[in-house]
């Protein structure tokens, strides 16, 4: 357990798939947001603004792994690159 909690808000304008992912993955967002990707220790690796509808995120420059995804609405979501 990473002791991260999904927050029930984020999950009604949210989709994340797929998780685990290969490097891509998709973003179903029903508004604006912006998010940053972060690694274990909390250093921000990368950030991507992102539309309303599908939007896709490419982390294949970064080394298997854990990802924390952290939202501008203050939310945090796992993320496993396989």
């Amino acid at each position: 357990c990473t002791g991260i909690k999904n927050s029930n808000y984020v999950a009604e304008v949210f989709s994340i798939y797929p998780n685990p992912n290969n490097g891509n993955f998709i973003i179903e967002s029903s508004e604006k947001i912006m998010i940053e990707i972060m690694d274990l220790s909390g250093k921000k690796i990368a950030a991507q603004e992102l539309h309303e509808g599908i939007n896709t995120v490419d982390i294949l420059h970064l080394s298997n792994g854990v990802y924390i995804l952290k939202t501008n609405k203050n939310n945090y979501f796992k993320i496993i690159k396989e």
